[in-house]
């Protein structure tokens, strides 16, 4: 008995003037095992000369009892901070002069070590064990592992996808768990939240959104794909409604372009052949609606628009008249049937023997004659000549009267 107590005075002291090594280094979160007891403000108070067990008393605040030395071993102390290299190196003495051999109870390993890590924040009762291979002295301690500044939390999608054109709106929740004050910058191909996209940025980017505090800071990357949008062709110089002439060559003159660069077949609907041109014919006249198709392979543009055919101006249209014969002293009427396809009013002149469209002979008429009919709607006009025979009729003869 007397041997276990100088073991444990020894330990204890020992353990009182070592001091915990620390040393400070981050690493991964991950929980330790070890029992986290409640907290609580200890005070340790040792053994005077002529005390008793019984007289000796633990100090929490401004509560006083009673404690034993065993209950008094487990309130000795030792802080450190998350990231620390906590080392216990107790040098107690065996009074047989024995070789002492120490161990520790998790989270400490067999050579009295532990790396702290972010998360291990609290409170571990630990026990140390010093044995002399028959007997064994062990004395509990306190760990207490404050927390360390934590740099701010950053969680944002691993990858955003949008397509040419379109807005990238990065939007992470950001915060600190110790609400400390901090900012937040966006490096790479953004350095904004937001960014609009052209029809030039289909690929794939990435984007680093950092965010620190005055001492510690965390970045997380973000993959930024922009998908590539075809565009349509282009057609241009195109208008809506083109008027030609009937019998007039029309031949399509426009522009077509690709905002790709992609290669591009064009299309026609009729009347139009395959190289955009028509030929109009007499009789055409009328409206056409029609269209044009650009195509790069993947979209289409259609260009509505009408064709107007116009009637062009004829020339009246007069039916032929036959030779005309008559005898002297007949009426001559001249068969003039003209038409005009436009339906433009006709202007009829005679011109030659007579100047009517009838005309009475006489019986001093006899002979071979002829006379132009012109038949005109103002801007072209069309003429024939007649040809006419006027017979020669004998008469009986007349007495005359001798007055």
């Amino acid at each position: 008995m007397f041997k276990k107590q100088y073991l444990v005075l020894g330990l204890i002291l020992l353990l009182l003037l070592s001091a915990c090594s620390k040393t400070m280094n981050s690493g991964e979160e991950g929980a330790i095992s070890g029992e986290v007891v409640e907290e609580k403000i200890v005070e340790v108070v040792l053994p005077k000369d002529g005390q008793t067990e019984d007289e000796v008393i633990e100090i929490t605040g401004d509560e006083t009892k009673e404690k034993t030395n065993e209950e008094l071993k487990s309130m000795y102390t030792i802080e450190g901070e998350e990231g620390d290299l906590m080392s216990l190196q107790p040098e107690a003495y065996d009074p047989d002069g024995d070789d002492i051999i120490y161990t520790f109870s998790e989270p400490f390993d067999e050579k009295g070590l532990w790396q702290t890590i972010e998360g291990d924040a609290g409170k571990y009762s630990i026990t140390v064990t010093a044995t002399d291979g028959e007997l064994s002295t062990s004395e509990n301690i306190l760990i207490v592992i404050n927390p360390t500044n934590k740099a701010p939390i950053i969680e944002c999608l691993e990858k955003i996808v949008v397509k040419e054109g379109e807005n990238v709106v990065i939007d992470c929740n950001i915060y600190d768990v110790e609400e400390d004050e901090f900012e937040v910058e966006y490096l790479g191909w953004m350095n904004s939240t937001e960014k609009e996209t052209t029809y030039e940025d289909a690929g794939t980017y990435n984007v680093v959104v950092r965010a620190y505090d005055a001492e510690k800071s965390r970045s997380a990357m973000i993959e930024i794909v922009v998908e590539n949008v075809n565009r349509a062709p282009v057609i241009s110089g195109l208008e809506d409604e083109l008027k030609v002439m009937e019998t007039e060559l029309l031949e399509l003159d426009f522009d077509v372009s690709d905002p790709d660069g992609n290669e591009v077949e064009i299309e026609y609907s009729e009347p139009f052949n395959e190289k955009g041109v028509w030929q109009t014919k007499m009789d055409d006249v009328g409206v056409y609606d029609v269209y044009v198709l650009a195509k790069d392979g993947q979209s289409t543009t259609k260009k509505e628009f009408q064709i107007v055919v116009t009637q062009m101006n004829t020339a009246p249209k007069l039916v032929f008249m036959p030779l005309i014969e008559v005898d002297e002293g007949e009426i001559i009427n001249l068969p003039i049937d003209a038409s005009d396809r436009e339906g433009d009013a006709l202007e009829i002149t005679i011109n030659g023997w007579f100047k009517t469209q009838t005309h009475t002979t006489t019986y001093n008429d006899a002979g071979n004659y002829s006379v132009e009919v012109v038949v005109s709607d103002g801007e072209l006009k069309t003429s024939q000549k007649v040809f006419i025979i006027v017979n020669d009729v004998n008469r009986a003869p007349v007495f005359k009267i001798v007055g």
